[in-house]
């Protein structure tokens, strides 16, 4: 185990600091390692972290959630009004659609099959698009249009919804009761979600000042909590839909609203967490990568996946209309909403 933890951290800091001398992201190195080291190539990596790597995703996720919503800038997407909003589930919902007509006349699956392919594959990688939006921040672009809030803010909740979908038909391909229910079971799980992370939001802001904590302990105390959520959303699953992931961001909301001094503070902790995070989501994210089969049919996919994204970028495109936003900001958006995620 240790070693293998070892090889991951090692190759993927030499290498991915030598892709960033030209200009290339670091985790293109790191899925490859994980891809090559992995089970189905050489397969060095030991089976004990392999186990466990659904965990370690999920940690590495909440750590960019939870640094998101310290830092997403409430006024700006305020500024940009209904655009915030449509950007969370409607470029996502395009995509959907896409895949469903895709799949039914290109892949010959049925309608129900298509909604579940399209519910995976439209999901955007907040892990990819969050520190990328930081690093655009940093530089200064876009923090006067509110550019980068906007596509963070978009990106963190666009799984929520996507999950929500999915879970609702998968219950219907196995015939479940609970298949019937999706028309209320996104607004249900949105409100609960945001409700359980804005009460332990407010509770954590007066504990922190009531106690007078360091940064440190209060780093771990939001990770603590937001690891509770997944145990909530696990515990709660067979009776009611809840998004931990939309809490723990809630929350973190919550906490930059009620101290924006102390959120900037606690996300550069946040940042530093994700240098590790980073190299084990994305080398743990190519561990699982079938070599065997990737090649399979591999024109048809990439031209099923390319058209999806062109019906994805129109959703984005219609989310813009009524927004402030330049053409060059607008299709940097579009651009933006690739990325896909791993749920």
């Amino acid at each position: 185990f240790l070693s293998s933890l070892s090889l991951i951290i090692l190759l993927s800091l030499i290498l991915g600091g030598l892709f960033k001398k030209i200009n290339l992201p670091a985790l293109i190195i790191m899925m490859f390692i994980g891809i090559v080291f992995g089970p189905y190539v050489l397969g060095l990596i030991s089976p004990s972290l392999i186990n466990i790597s659904s965990d370690i995703r999920q940690i590495c996720l909440i750590i960019i959630l939870c640094r998101a919503g310290l830092s997403i800038d409430i006024d700006r997407l305020r500024k940009n009004g209904i655009s915030s909003i449509l950007l969370c589930f409607l470029p996502a919902i395009f995509e959907m659609l896409g895949y469903l007509i895709l799949g039914v006349t290109i892949l010959k699956l049925s309608a129900l099959e298509s909604l579940l392919l399209g519910s995976v594959m439209s999901a955007v990688s907040p892990a990819v698009i969050v520190p990328r939006m930081f690093t655009l921040k940093e530089k200064g672009y876009g923090i006067k249009s509110g550019v980068p809030d906007v596509i963070m803010a978009g990106a963190s909740l666009d799984d929520i919804v996507v999950i929500v979908l999915f879970t609702s038909f998968l219950a219907t391909f196995n015939n479940t009761t609970a298949s019937i229910n999706i028309i209320w079971q996104l607004p249900s799980s949105i409100v609960l979600s945001i409700l359980i992370g804005c009460i332990l939001g407010f509770f954590l802001h007066k504990i922190f000042v009531w106690l007078k904590t360091n940064d440190e302990i209060n780093v771990l105390v939001i990770l603590s909590v937001s690891f509770l959520y997944v145990a909530i959303e696990k515990l709660l699953k067979p009776y009611l839909p809840y998004a931990s992931m939309l809490s723990v961001i809630t929350m973190c909301v919550i906490l930059m609203i009620l101290d924006k001094n102390k959120a900037k503070v606690l996300s550069k902790k946040f940042s530093k967490l994700w240098i590790l995070g980073e190299i084990m989501l994305f080398s743990l994210v190519g561990m699982e990568v079938n070599t065997d089969i990737i090649f399979d049919n591999i024109g048809i996919n990439i031209l099923v996946i390319f058209s999806a994204l062109m019906i994805r970028m129109i959703g984005v495109m219609l989310c813009l209309v009524r927004s402030k936003f330049n053409i060059k900001e607008r299709i940097f958006i579009m651009f933006s909403y690739i990325p896909k995620a791993t749920v």
